[in-house]
């Protein structure tokens, strides 16, 4: 078990540090899911081998070096690819500004890191091709609620994931709004309800509601269409 510590010092470890930085103000302002990402991260940063057998988390704040984080980072590079190993860098920068701020470092090592750019997404659906994915998710009840996650997604501007978990406490069907917490921001946002989104979200409240979005019905081996659930996205 880590001894918890009142004031950071050079002399202590790096996972001390991580430990400290998940009992601050700063830490505890951001959602839920971020904290667990971060905690995640952070404590496979802790884990990482680099020079000599040293373990990363091991090691106290004063004697960290670049050459240690440079190793760290290649190889999570290595295990984990660019975007994971980009983000690892980042929840470990935190902790080590964080570190500078209470004077237990100087420097950040982490800044001087040669971060490889992940390729730039370029895929974007046009407004007919969203249409067609939901004419055909629509179109047969095994995937009817796939076609509603990314009906909610494009009709409100949202995170898939974040409608992929979207609870009924979060939609109001009298008043037609939706009153969301986004994961990645922690900011609430509140957002209209209209169009054929509305007859969608009550068909989906009556039949099974939000408990289960991935819903298979099987007879016989024969999937059960709903064919009045064809085409009622539109506004």
């Amino acid at each position: 078990m880590t001894t918890k510590v009142d004031e950071l010092k050079g002399t202590h470890t790096l996972r001390k540090a991580c430990d400290f930085y998940m009992r601050t103000p700063s830490f505890a302002a951001i959602s839920g899911k971020s904290q667990k990402d971060y905690e995640r991260k952070l404590n496979a940063v802790c884990l990482s081998s680099v020079q000599s057998g040293r373990i990363l988390g091991n090691t106290k704040l004063k004697d960290l070096r670049f050459k240690h984080i440079t190793v760290a980072y290649d190889a999570w590079l290595m295990a984990h690819g660019i975007r994971s190993a980009n983000y690892m860098a980042t929840c470990l920068s935190i902790v080590m500004n964080m570190a500078i701020r209470h004077e237990a470092l100087v420097t950040n090592p982490v800044s001087l890191i040669d971060r490889k750019k992940t390729k730039a997404r370029k895929v974007k659906w046009t407004t007919p091709q969203v249409k067609l994915f939901l004419d055909t998710a629509y179109g047969e009840w095994r995937w009817r609620s796939i076609g509603l996650i990314v009906h909610m997604a494009f009709h409100w501007a949202q995170r898939v994931g974040d409608m992929r978990t979207l609870k009924w406490t979060s939609i109001d069907l009298v008043n037609n709004t939706l009153e969301l917490e986004q994961s990645k921001r922690g900011a609430d946002v509140f957002i209209p309800i209209q169009g054929g989104l509305v007859d969608m979200l009550a068909q989906q409240q009556k039949d099974f509601g939000f408990s289960l979005m991935l819903h298979l019905e099987l007879s016989q081996g024969q999937v059960h269409t709903h064919p009045t659930m064809t085409k009622r996205y539109a506004a």
